[in-house]
Order: structure tokens, then sequence, then C-alpha cells
């Protein structure tokens, strides 16, 4: 079926409808559209274009002296919940060698491209490990809050783009576009937040540090639909999986065409989704293997889910109807409401509507803006052909992922935490598991850890854990991507590595590496922290792991940037950002092996290569 969204005022829509139906006629007989499960994708609802914008995003912080000084003393390192915090990529605390990251790397890279064999390798790792992996405080809303405070000085990064996608229907939408310096083909990220996230909010930031400092890829993130910003544009209200996961894959088609001038960059497209964006990527992977490409391939390479929306409709009513999370998101959805209300000149009610009232509203703008967009069958993207959306129920109904999930074939999985005190895991993801699990018929593969909050996993199991987990999933389905790894190598020259890292006591060993940079520096600081133990801290007793400071002692080193004369994006920093994206990357990706040629972590070597793998 030939797909074009058409938005049809009240004044005329007889007439609208009718040269619609006989425009899309005439243009299905001229690129011979047929009607089979698979076809390709038409230019109705296309991306006109994308282009750039001024930012968006205010740095609230900005080249702020005072906290950049202190970064390291308000990184991951701390649980100072008070403080604004930049990521540096390290855990607080290195874990027993079965349960390093290096490991974890080792246990999700696969040779084949099977959800199936990613979620045994993703189980056994935090069956083993979850323990260990665990950190930071225990007191779920202190790591609520310890996220707030997350900052990244994002219009800094010149490899960040503050752009807007304007639709052939008029719609428009927000996005950074974060791309790297060479034009070689990588893997195409689209990232999408959740409930009422706007592109200045924290999540895309978060976005932009785990799935583009740090990995191969390049990104496209993008604001919900529920957004202030998407209504300032817009004048209408979307919610749901069906309506962001269109856009997807009209910005996808967009993405691979000579138009867009981004195609000879882009090896295969995935897509993200966090929370209510968890909906969107999950009905992104139903939509997908129906409506494929020009090229007869699916849209979509991928999709991962985290902390996600599984059933939409069930999840706002037990949400608004908690006492205090629902109190909250009453109140935000509330102001949302009287924004859409005075962008239209609506009359706005003095007093906030009940619940029921909200939840009634809600329904009642979802579903003027599914029929304005999907409402005439010919127009709506398979397998929801037949939806015209006159009634509130079919909203809900396309939204319910449980309803498709059997016959999903794209590579689908989803991460979530079981203290998840804003989508409720017993009645999305627990649900989930509960149809797939044991289906042979399904992509799909889900896993609930203990701990991570409402998408706080990067804090609860270490920041440079949570980038594993999603670089790995997303290259085990681009095997011809992967296939171009090299594993790089580069000599420590002795001369900077002094008698106290090369002459251990008998008692010590190497414990962990730790990298920094700075603002228009030319070397990265490179801080050796060795077990040291001393009867004065009881240090054996409570062993590396759970011991004092004090039973180390630290050692820093100078590296040249210069040593990743590979890497292209890898050269003096003329911002903080650009020195913290870095250093993320440096202590995500960069080991130091020993003169023994093993990984130097837990052993009494000499530093003697440092190690990374260059895409």
């Amino acid at each position: 079926m030939c797909l074009a969204l058409i938005k049809a005022d009240a004044v005329g829509m007889k007439t609208t409808i009718v040269l619609s139906l006989f425009a899309t006629l005439m243009f299905s007989i001229l690129i011979g559209c047929s009607s089979n499960k698979n076809e390709a994708l038409d230019q109705g609802f296309g991306v006109a274009k994308i282009q750039d914008v001024a930012p968006t995003i205010v740095d609230e912080f900005a080249e702020s002296d005072e906290l950049i000084d202190h970064v390291s003393e308000t990184s991951e390192n701390t649980l100072n919940i008070f403080s604004s915090w930049f990521p540096d990529g390290t855990r607080g605390r290195e874990t027993p060698p079965q349960c390093r990251l290096s490991r974890i790397r080792e246990e999700l890279s696969q040779s084949r491209s099977d959800v199936h064999s990613y979620y045994e390798k993703f189980k056994l790792v935090f069956d083993e490990c979850e323990s260990h992996l665990a950190q930071g405080s225990k007191i779920g809303l202190l790591t609520d809050l310890k996220l707030t405070k997350m900052r990244y000085e994002i219009n800094n990064n010149p490899l960040v783009h503050n752009i807007e996608i304007v639709f052939k229907n008029g719609e428009k939408i927000r996005g950074l576009l974060a791309l790297k310096p060479d034009m070689k083909k990588r893997p195409f990220i689209i990232a999408r937040c959740g409930v009422f996230c706007d592109i200045m909010d924290r999540l895309p930031r978060y976005f932009i540090m785990q799935l583009f400092d740090e990995t191969p890829f390049n990104l496209l993130v993008l604001p919900s639909t529920t957004g202030s910003q998407y209504i300032d544009d817009n004048g209408s209200f979307g919610i749901g999986g069906y309506l962001e996961a269109a856009q997807h894959l009209k910005i996808a088609e967009y993405l691979r065409s000579s138009e867009s001038g981004l195609n000879d960059r882009i090896s295969q497209i995935h897509v993200i989704g966090a929370s209510l964006g968890g909906n969107s990527a999950f009905l992104t992977s139903v939509l997908s293997q129906y409506n494929v490409t020009t090229s007869g391939a699916p849209a979509i390479a991928s999709v991962f889910s985290l902390c996600p929306v599984v059933n939409l409709q069930e999840t706002l009513d037990d949400v608004l109807h908690k006492k205090i999370i629902g109190y909250f998101m009453g109140n935000s959805a509330w102001t949302v409401i009287q924004n859409l209300y005075r962008h239209r000149g609506d009359p706005i009610p003095e007093k906030k509507p009940s619940v029921e009232g909200l939840l009634n509203i809600i329904s009642i703008e979802a579903q003027k803006k599914y029929s304005d967009v999907f409402g005439l069958s010919y127009f709506a993207f398979k397998p929801f052909e037949n939806m015209t959306f006159q009634n509130v129920d079919e909203v809900w109904k396309v939204n319910r992922f449980t309803d498709y999930a059997l016959n999903v074939s794209t590579p689908t999985f989803a991460w979530t935490s079981y203290d998840d005190p804003i989508v409720p895991t017993k009645i999305n993801t627990s649900r989930l598991i509960d149809l797939t699990q044991n289906s042979t018929s399904t992509n799909v593969k889900s896993y609930i850890t203990p701990g991570g909050r409402h998408c706080a996993e990067p804090l609860v199991y270490g920041w440079s854990t949570a980038s594993e987990v999603y670089k790995t999933f997303f290259l085990n389905f681009e095997p011809d991507f992967k296939a171009t790894a090299q594993m790089a190598s580069e000599s420590l020259n002795m001369q900077i590595v002094p008698a106290s890292l090369t002459r251990l006591n008998k008692n010590e060993f190497h414990f962990s590496q730790t990298w920094s940079l700075k603002k228009n520096a030319i070397d990265f600081d490179l801080s050796f922290q060795i077990w040291s133990p001393n009867d004065e801290y009881s240090c054996e007793d409570f062993g590396p792991y759970y011991a004092v400071d004090a039973c180390f002692r630290n050692v820093k080193i100078k590296v040249p940037l210069s040593i990743f004369k590979i890497e292209s994006h890898v050269s003096p920093p003329n911002s903080e950002a650009e020195a913290q994206a870095l250093t993320r990357w440096a202590n995500t990706n960069v080991f130091v092996f020993g003169d023994d040629a093993k990984e130097l972590n837990h052993t009494r070597a000499q530093p003697a290569t440092i190690n990374w793998t260059h895409y």
C-alpha cells in the first residue's frame, strides 16, 4: 500500500479526500505499488528536508570554570547528588576479572546476527555479575536525583548539530544530528526519548554521550511528540509508538536517499527508544518488517528498547493514578495540554481536571491526531491499514505491543528493571516476557535486572557497562561494518612510565586505570590505581572491591593524543565538551596491557601498550 499522510481541514474535507484518493491512485500506477505484504515505502508522508537551526538547548553551566575544575569530584566516582556532574565513563570501583568491561564486551560480541544469542549472553553476564556491577546508592530516589544533575555542554561539541526535520505534510520535529568527522559508512542510530521530552532535556544528552561519543556510530536524536516544542511547532499533540514509528520509517527513507547527503555514510539504520520512546521503538520493529525500502530490505536493521512502555493505555492509567508520581506526571500532562490549548486558541479550564479527565483529554487529542494522520486506509501503514481511528480504542490498540510481538521478525531487545517507579514492569515487560519467552516465532527478547530505576541503568550498573550493552547489540547486527574492525595497539614510551609503575611492592598489583582530558590539552592524563594494602585501614580484611581509597596508591602519567593518530575524532579539544567526549571515549574503549601481553588489571606486569578497536 502506498502511503500518504494528509492533514485535511474540516472545511472542504470531502473535496480534499476525493482529490487525494485520485492523486494517490495515479501515483501508485506511476511507481508500480503493489498490495503485497512487503512493499516499498512511497513519498507521500516523506521528509522534505533536514536543515540546521539555531540551538534550542541552553547550556545551563556552559564553560563554568567552577564546575569544570571539579568534574572529577562530581563524576560517577562519587554520589554527590546535589552537584552537577559530567560523566567520564568510569566506574566507581573496578569489578572482579570475570565482570570487567573487556569480559562483558567479549561475551556480548557475537559472530552472528541473532537476538536470541545476544539475550543468552546478556543473561549470562548479569546472572553472574549483577551484584558486582551494581553500584551507587541503594536509595532509589537518590539515584533519580543524581541522574537529573547530569550535564553536557552539548552546544560546544562541533560534531553535534541542532537540526529540524520538515515533513512534506508540513509537520516539523527538532533533533540533534551527531556525525563522525570522516565519511566512512557507519551504523546510523535513530534515538527517541520519552514522555514530555524536548530536545533540550537530559535524555537526548545521555543518548549523545553513550551512543555517539563512546561508539563508532552516527546518531540522530529525536524528542517526543508529547513535548512542548513539538506542540509549538505543529499545533498538535501526538502520543504512542505508531505515530513516532511512522516518522522513523520516513526519516530512514529520506536518509537513504541522495537528497539527504548522508546515504554514503550509512551502513544500516537502527532504532533505540527509552520509556515512551521504547514504545515507539517497539512499533518501529513492527512497521519495519511490513513496509520495506525500495531495495526490498527492512527499513530498520534492529531495535533496542530501554525501560520501555509496552502497553500504552494501561501504563498511563496506572501511572496517573499513583499518589506521588501520578501527581507530578499529572501536572506535567496538564502543562502540556494547557500549552496545546493556548497554541490553538482554545479556552483553558481554570482548574486542572481529575485523573479521569486528563486521561479523557489525552485520549481525545491522540484520536484527533491519529485520525488526521492515518485516517484514510489508503494512507496507513501495514499492518494497520484497516484502521481509520474514528474512535479512541483503535489508538490504544495499535500501541499495545503485546498484540503484535509474537510476529515480529526485526531483531528487538528490551532492558528494564524491577524497581522502575514510573513504567511498572508487571504490566509492561513482565507481560512481554510471559508472551515471548518460549516462542520461536518472534525475534523479541527482554531482560529485567533487579536495579536500574527508570532509565538509570548507567548509574546503577556502571556507565561503561551500559555503553557496552548498546554498542555490542547494534554491532551484532552490522556484520559488514563489524568486519572492518582492526585491533590497534601503541607502545607506551618507557620514558613516561616512572619506576613507581614498573617496580611494585610484593603485595601490590594493578587494579584500574582512568583517562582524563582537559580543554586545549595535547596529552591525556592516564591515572593508575594500584592496590597497596596497609594494616592501618584493615585493607586485606575488606579486599580491593570494598576497601577505602587509602588502601590504594595512584600514579599519573601523560599520554600524547598523537598516539591515537588513526582516530579522526581525536585531536586537541577546543572546548570542555570536546574534552569530556574524548575522556568518555577513552574510558570505555581503551585498555592498558602489560609486558605479558595481557590486560594490566589484576597483574603485577609492567605497563607496555594501550589497545583499542578501530573502526
